[in-house]
């Protein structure tokens, strides 16, 4: 019994190692045309919100220059209540609490509403205790935002 089992062994031997020196030659392929069809969604361009009345509205983008991403911070404005004043530096009040807030999207995209009018400072908060005002183009300490009454300013692309 144990010679038709050597000879189907051997028998499977030799059939493994002869298709494995078989060769496959490519075959050149004509080039042909497909139609690929793209699934990405259109980008949402934000509307702007109305004010309500004597109140203003702040929008813009904000992005991180080094991670070219919106900041990892609550966004907020902090008012200058030395506004107007000549004798004292400016004053920023901050409060989590209590500031104006907006949200960012994933493009960097905030919008803040119904605020109240006056002169404020862009400010980014990270719990539990860092605040850091966003500097203006000349890299002065604050970015001031004048927030009137029954108005929307568009702050257009700021970089942190």
């Amino acid at each position: 019994m144990k010679s038709p089992i050597k000879f189907l062994m051997s028998l499977f031997v030799v059939i493994l190692l002869i298709s494995s020196c078989t060769t496959i030659t490519p075959t050149e392929m004509e080039p042909t045309e497909k139609l690929v069809t793209t699934t990405s969604e259109p980008i949402a361009t934000p509307t702007k919100p109305v004010p309500a009345d004597g109140k203003g509205v702040v929008c813009g983008y904000l992005i991180d220059e080094e991670t070219s991403e919106p900041p990892q911070a609550a966004l907020f404005l902090s008012p200058n209540i030395a506004a107007g004043r000549d004798d004292v530096p400016a004053m920023m009040s901050f409060s989590y609490q209590t500031n104006p807030r907006a949200e960012m999207n994933e493009e960097g995209y905030f919008c803040f509403q119904d605020v109240d009018p006056g002169i404020y400072a862009l400010t980014l908060w990270s719990p539990p205790d860092s605040v850091e005002f966003i500097e203006d183009e000349e890299g002065q300490d604050y970015l001031w935002v004048d927030v009137k009454p029954d108005s929307v300013l568009d702050m257009g692309h700021l970089s942190q």
